[in-house]
């Protein structure tokens, strides 16, 4: 008999563990669930970005302005193209700009026209402090830079800048074209 009792208390010992163990395992799970449906759902139900095609010819009469200056003689600039920009907004607003434009600079009889291939994200934020700051990843040949550089807005000074230097052919420009 009292064999029999070790045994079925032994037995009532494995189910409750097999049922704390089961209800433990279930609860993990929907517990897991839920967070997943939650962290979704706020995906879901989040605003979607503002988008804005740019017409990068708007920017010939300033660029021309800008190539005067830099050259010493009068550059006809023409752009062909456009930028397309994803606005995100959030506790940091994240801004994604996709160039993709032809540049045509013409002097002296002489032309050059340039592809632009950008591709990168911006992301603009205000510090602690008030400052204004925006990191650019990607490639950008403006800035001379295939890799991510912060810059303060407010100063215009990079902070920092990681990654590989690309020759920046605008700097060329002026020789290519001079008289």
């Amino acid at each position: 008999m009292r064999r029999i009792s070790l045994a079925l208390t032994i037995g009532a010992l494995l189910a409750v563990t097999l049922v704390r163990k089961t209800m433990r395992r279930v609860g993990i799970a929907a517990l897991s669930a839920v967070t997943v449906l939650l962290m979704s759902a706020g995906a879901a139900f989040a605003a979607p970005p503002t988008i804005t095609i740019v017409d990068i010819s708007q920017f010939e009469e300033q660029s021309e302005a800008e190539w005067l200056a830099n050259c010493g003689f009068a550059v006809d600039v023409e752009f062909e193209g456009h930028i397309i920009v994803h606005e995100f907004g959030g506790q940091r607003f994240v801004e994604i700009d996709s160039w993709r434009f032809f540049a045509t600079y013409s002097a002296n009889g002489k032309t050059f026209v340039a592809l632009h291939p950008l591709a990168g994200t911006d992301i603009y934020w205000i510090a602690d402090d008030g400052t204004l700051y925006r990191a650019t990843m990607g490639r950008s040949p403006f800035d001379g830079l295939i890799g991510r550089t912060v810059r303060n807005l407010d100063t215009d000074t990079v902070v920092s800048s990681h990654g590989l230097a690309i020759d920046n052919p605008l700097d060329d420009i002026c020789a290519m074209i001079a008289p």
